[in-house]
């Protein structure tokens, strides 16, 4: 299926020369019509497609679109809207910090990106992770280096801390990961993807390779109450 249509990206190109409250009132009929009406429908076969792979996921698609109105408190860029949208979950909207999670995001300038893995946990899940791939540091490689894994997302990401501890140094020739604070893996594509019904197929196909990898990280984690 068709999610997007050359609109979808002509509002996007748009935005980015006008990054004004004025211009996008001027132009919200537009983004709700061929916009986010469509990111909808779009959002809401993700999810079906998704349960399928991960059967912990409990969220309607339509709960998990990011709003286009960015947070500017803390930084720099005080352009008030999003250059894309994006869909991102874990299980549910509320716990994609605690859990692995999933982020799609859709525009001009960053094309389609596909995302996922353990962003940010809290610290003593961290201390949590590190300190089992410090133990066991063949586990994770194994699931790091699988060919499948590989060929989908390619290596591992994430900032890394700069102190190693002791007695680590041996585990660490076996895992580089152990000393990550994220574990991250991501693919990006043209936007000329999502103008075609390779789209969701294409993004469900990477998800398929990350399957263990998730499942991997759930061990450490529990749903926030």
């Amino acid at each position: 299926m068709i999610y997007f249509t050359e609109k979808y990206i002509e509002f996007f190109g748009n935005l980015t020369l006008n990054n004004n409250k004025e211009w996008f009132d001027q132009h919200r009929d537009e983004y709700e019509q061929q916009v986010r009406e469509p990111f909808k429908r779009f959002a809401t076969d993700l999810l079906e497609g998704m349960k399928k792979i991960d059967k912990d996921i409990d969220v309607d698609g339509t709960k998990t679109i990011l709003r286009i109105n960015k947070d500017v408190r803390f930084s720099k860029d005080k352009s008030p809207y999003r250059t894309n949208l994006a869909s991102t979950f874990g299980i549910t909207k509320t716990d994609k910090f605690i859990w692995p999670g999933y982020f799609i995001g859709i525009g001009v300038e960053e094309g389609v990106q596909v995302l996922g893995g353990m962003y940010m946990p809290d610290t003593a899940m961290k201390n949590r992770i590190q300190q089992n791939m410090a133990n066991n540091p063949e586990e994770f490689m194994k699931i790091a280096n699988d060919a499948n894994f590989k060929k989908h997302w390619g290596e591992v990401n994430g900032d890394r801390n700069k102190r190693v501890p002791k007695g680590w140094e041996e585990a660490l020739e076996k895992n580089p990961y152990i000393l990550n604070k994220t574990w991250t893996y991501g693919k990006s594509y043209p936007v000329d993807l999502a103008l075609s019904d390779d789209l969701l197929p294409t993004i469900l196909d990477h998800y398929k390779a990350a399957v263990r990898f998730q499942n991997y990280f759930k061990d450490f984690c529990s749903v926030s109450s």
